[in-house]
Parts: structure tokens; C-alpha cells; sequence
């Protein structure tokens, strides 16, 4: 029935105000025939039949957009290499444009090496590139005071994160299996609505900031054989992961702040 609504809006995919068909995405992408009048967009990239290239500047007419999800139903599949022929590719320059407007954003083996320069991410309340290229999500401090969740799983290449002092509401941070992290901002002990952070296999870390959020509730963090400095936990902690930490009394010190260890 929903379905049928919104194609009734246009026979133009472009015109319509929702595409999840991955026809019609594939067709106004490839064809950069996006318009304002699209809010939100959802593609399975497992039913793609075979690579499809978007040209940098794919989504710079569709000003209104606030749902991007570029999912595949298997990621696993989608990073060990069996389903390359179903990602979508961007050119060497990455992308240059994303609506200001979005909401959520999601999309699975992001191309890009950063999101691009223009995009404020003020609206943005869910980020979660799983699997991405990003070296980089962006330089210097933005905006974004309504975000909720950041999720970066799985971005091998990840060597920063950004000042994330203006994320006052940020609840959870996914960043396992980014083995090029070095550090953690110290930004994140200005977020006192932080409830989960998850560092599990990034092994590279060294430097961690104090938490002083009081409603942190889930840290994992392993391996970090070269991890030195030790962030205060709040008591309210139940659910606390270490791994192959070097120094016991680093280890002993973070038990000794919890009331559960899993």
C-alpha cells in the first residue's frame, strides 16, 4: 500500500518522495536525476546485480534528503570480498556533497576516505558507516549537537576521530575493529550522556581520555598492549571488557572502578 502511494506521487522515480526499489535508486543515482522533492532513500546493495559507479557530485540536488541506507543484508559477506560485485563505487575524489538535511545516514563499506568538507551534520542523529574507507570522518569541530550514535565498525583504515565536543546528546560510540586508531579525542570526557563505547580490536590504541559521564554503562576495549593511560569509570558501569593489557595495575586499576566484569 506504501508502496503504491509513493509511486503514485510521479511516474519520474526523482520526483517521488521515497525510493526503495533498487531500480529506481540505481536510476536516479547513476543518472544524477535526484530533486528535492526525495526524503529518504533505502537500497539492499546485495540485490545489485553487478558494481555501480556514482559520480561524485550524485546527491547534490536532493537538498530535501534526510534517509540515506545503503545496507547489505550479509556485511561480512560484503567485506571478506564475496559481494564486491554489489558496492557502490565512488571516484578516487570520494564524494562532494551530502544534503545538509539528513537525518540518518547509513550506509555499509562507505567509499570515501572522509565525508565530504561542505557537509555540516548539524540534523544528523544517526551515523553508522560500517565497514568504510574513511581515513578521516572530517577535520576541525562541526555541529553536531543532535547526534546520537556514532557507528564506524569494521573501518581498518580509520587513523582520527574528530573533536566531538559540540556531540553533547552522543550515547554510543562503535568503533571495533578500526586497528589504525591510535587515539581517542579528549573531547569524549565532555560527554556526560555517553552510555557505551566499544573499542574492542583496536590494537594500535595508546591513549584513552578521563570518562566522566556517569551514565556509562558498556566499555570494551582489547587488545591494547600499548594503552598507558587509564580513564576514570563510573561506578554505574555493568559491563566492563579488557584484553591483553601489558600493565596489571592498569588493568587492576580499571576493575577496581567497576561493580561488574564480563
Amino acid at each position: 500500500m506504501a508502496f503504491n502511494i509513493v509511486r503514485a506521487e510521479s511516474d519520474f522515480p526523482g520526483e517521488r518522495s521515497r525510493l526503495c526499489r533498487h531500480r529506481d535508486v540505481v536510476q536516479v543515482l547513476k543518472g544524477n536525476k535526484g530533486t528535492q522533492k526525495i526524503k529518504g532513500i533505502s537500497l539492499d546493495t546485495s540485490e545489485l546485480s553487478r558494481q555501480i559507479h556514482l559520480k561524485s557530485d550524485a546527491f547534490a540536488m536532493m537538498d530535501g534528503l534526510r534517509f540515506l541506507n545503503f545496507y547489505h543484508y550479509d556485511a561480512f559477506a560484503m567485506m571478506d570480498g564475496s559481494s564486491k560485485e554489489k558496492i557502490l563505487h565512488l571516484p578516487p575524489t570520494g564524494l562532494e556533497y551530502l544534503p545538509n538535511e539528513l537525518r540518518y545516514l547509513r550506509w555499509d563499506g562507505f567509499p570515501s576516505k572522509s565525508l565530504p568538507p561542505s557537509f555540516r551534520a548539524e540534523h544528523l542523529v544517526k551515523l553508522d558507516l560500517w565497514g568504510s574507507k574513511l581515513v578521516k570522518l572530517w577535520t576541525g569541530v562541526k555541529d553536531v549537537g543532535n547526534l546520537r550514535k556514532i557507528d564506524l565498525t569494521q573501518s581498518y583504515y580509520l587513523t582520527e576521530l574528530p573533536d566531538l565536543s559540540m556531540a553533547k546528546i552522543l550515547v554510543c560510540l562503535q568503533l571495533e575493529n578500526c586497528p589504525s586508531l591510535t587515539e581517542v579525542p579528549s573531547s569524549l570526557q565532555y560527554l556526560d550522556k555517553l552510555e557505551e563505547i566499544n573499542l574492542l580490536g583496536c590494537k594500535n590504541l595508546r591513549s584513552f581520555p578521563m570518562l566522566y559521564s556517569k551514565v556509562l554503562r558498556k566499555l570494551a576495549i582489547s587488545p591494547c598492549l600499548d594503552l598507558t593511560t587509564c580513564p576514570t569509570i563510573s561506578q554505574n558501569m555493568e559491563s566492563l571488557e579488557l584484553r591483553k593489557f601489558q600493565s596489571k595495575k592498569f588493568h587492576n586499576q580499571l576493575l577496581a572502578s567497576c561493580n561488574v566484569f564480563i
